[in-house]
């Protein structure tokens, strides 16, 4: 807006780093200037470069065009090095300021904001937290723990303080108030109290706990059994000036914030009871109907003795337990007692115990309780059914077990006629099988009731072969032989031969023995053979010796024919029904 003095002259204009002019300043003569350059240079200061035909700031003019140099001072030199004259956060600039150090906001408060003018415009320090540099932006931390910050702290522990006197209300300071001089901003947490980190106030100790020193981040502790602590307790046996034991009719275990009453139907005569089991109770056997608990002793004296079919533990105020199944409950009784063995109760409320009757076992309801660790109320009153494998007539304590060679697969069973005998080619080796142990072992078998895998009487006989499960053995039919006892199954008769006879059990010969190599020799043993057929006769243990000569029953194949392993024939034929070949005739193959 200034007039211009000559022709041109030079103009310069600063502007902030967000865009906001600054200032301005115009230099020129009656005669023209021309700018050449410009720089800012240290400290913030700006310099023009330009030339002038006429006389600027009164200096001559050295003929025609001259050079000259002008340097540009801001009135807040040395704040912003050139780049933003407005004051920066964390300090306060008063008109005049040169050096930004003097204008540091003071420990104890802080600044995130641009241009403030006056000291009391920083922040104050906020509640719980600490501010220990001069020149803040932000706040330093929470306040430590065992401490509390009001506000205005300088240091962890609210020792040192904001020292300003005036304080503005806003940033803008549009209001301002005054702050007391030497004004507390917090201090040590007082025993009674903890200061978690970051608090601006004490915490009054939780109650049931004590806090028995300064400067405590958390609870010392919880208060001891016998006493009970009130909230703000500075010891474990409550507030320090007024000793908090446990008062009579009361019990208080450890962490008691409130002493809490003998129940109904108990007292106590003393103070500092720890537990509910130190309240005196109402005698077991009896109850006490006018109990109130507390410290109310008399209660304890008017007492009435438990009647029949119920039970009174100590401490009962009434006769309202029936007794549970399985139990039996005479007068004056303070607990159940269990039903012995061979006994048992389905009933509830009863004052005896009846006899086991015939399919179930009564082992004693004691066995149970003991189990369980309490006492029981099973719903078949410590007869459950006799099990599998097992017998039970009436008045059993525990299960019959069958045994060897029977099995039983049902319960409820009331004598051993439900004991069944081992199903054939099965054994029964234990006592109490519910099932068969197994199959017979090969080599064996296994009538109905047969207790051993591989009983030695009914080993398998000569001239018969058992596979493994075998009820009887089974005759070597013909075409196959057994020599010795205890056959898994039968031998075949070596191709080129037949063997017409069944249940033979020895051929009078061995053809390994003999080392026959071809025909001719086979038939020359056969021929000269004075041995004759053992057989097996009538019955397993009957032997005899067969009749036939050797060529009779057994010998070569026919010529035309031949004979595979097991043939009973010399002239076999392929059997078409059965399945089973036993050769073929020369013109069928």
């Amino acid at each position: 807006e200034d007039a211009r003095v000559g022709g041109e002259d030079l103009f310069v204009a600063m502007f902030t780093a967000s865009g906001i002019l600054s200032w301005t300043a115009q230099l020129g003569s009656v005669a023209s200037e021309d700018g050449a350059g410009v720089a800012v240079g240290p400290g913030g200061a700006i310099v023009t470069v330009a030339s002038t035909t006429g006389l600027v700031n009164g200096l001559p003019n050295a003929g025609a065009a001259d050079v000259f140099v002008t340097r540009f001072v801001s009135d807040c030199v040395g704040l912003s090095l050139g780049a933003d004259f407005r004051c920066p956060p964390g300090h306060f600039c008063t008109p005049g300021m040169v050096n930004l150090e003097d204008g540091r906001c003071p420990r104890g408060t802080y600044s995130p904001y641009y241009s403030l003018a006056n000291v009391s415009q920083c922040l104050m320090c906020p509640r719980g937290s600490y501010c220990d540099t001069l020149g803040a932006t932000a706040v330093t931390a929470p306040c430590a723990a065992g401490y509390y910050c009001t506000g205005g702290a300088a240091d962890e522990q609210a020792g040192t303080c904001d020292i300003r006197s005036l304080v503005c209300d806003t940033p803008s300071c549009e209001a301002m108030h005054g702050v007391a001089a030497n004004a507390s901003c917090g201090g040590t947490c007082t025993a009674g109290n903890y200061c978690p980190e970051g608090s601006y106030q004490e915490t009054p100790c939780t109650a049931g706990s004590y806090c028995g020193d300064p400067a405590l981040g958390n609870v010392s502790g919880l208060c001891n059994p016998g006493y009970y602590c009130k909230a703000g307790s500075d010891s474990a046996f409550g507030i320090s000036y007024n000793q908090s034991a446990c008062p009579q009719g009361s019990y208080c275990p450890a962490g008691t914030a409130d002493p809490n009453s003998c129940p109904r139907g108990t007292s106590s005569a003393g103070r500092g009871m720890v537990s509910v089991d130190d309240c005196l109770k109402c005698e077991a056997g009896y109850y006490c109907p006018f109990s109130e608990g507390g410290n109310n002793l008399d209660g304890l004296t008017n007492k009435k003795p438990c009647t029949p079919r119920y039970y009174c533990p100590a401490g009962s105020t009434n006769a309202s337990l029936l007794c549970p199944r399985g139990h039996y409950c005479g007068e004056l009784t303070a607990q159940p007692a269990p039903c012995i063995m061979g006994q048992y109760q389905d009933v509830i409320g009863h004052t005896s115990c009846k006899t086991c009757f015939a399919g179930a076992y009564c082992p004693g309801v004691e066995t149970f309780d003991s189990e369980a660790g309490l006492i029981t109320d099973r719903s078949d009153g410590g007869a459950p059914p006799c099990i599998k494998g097992h017998y039970c007539p009436a008045n059993t304590a525990s299960p019959i077990p069958c045994s060897p060679g029977t099995y039983n697969p049902t319960t409820h069973s009331t004598n051993d006629t439900a004991c069944l005998q081992c199903l054939l080619g099965h054994h029964c080796n234990e006592t109490g099988l519910p099932a068969p142990s197994g199959p017979c072992s090969p080599g064996f078998y296994c009538p109905a009731g047969t207790a051993l895998r591989e009983p030695e009487q009914y080993i398998c006989p000569r001239g018969y072969g058992c596979p493994e499960g075998s009820a009887e053995p089974e005759i070597c039919r013909e075409g196959t032989f057994s020599t010795h006892p205890g056959a898994h199954h039968c031998t075949m008769i070596v191709r080129g031969f037949y063997l017409k006879l069944a249940g033979v059990i020895d051929l009078g010969w061995s053809y390994a023995e003999m080392n026959l190599t071809n025909r001719t020799e086979v038939l020359a043993a056969i021929a000269d053979a004075t041995a004759q057929y053992v057989c097996l006769g009538s019955g397993y243990a009957a032997i005899s010796v067969c009749t036939n000569p050797t060529r009779n029953i057994m010998g070569l194949c026919d010529d035309g024919y031949y004979c595979v392993a097991g043939s009973h024939t010399p002239v076999p034929q392929a059997s078409l029904s059965s399945g089973m070949s036993y050769g073929y005739a020369y013109g069928d193959i």
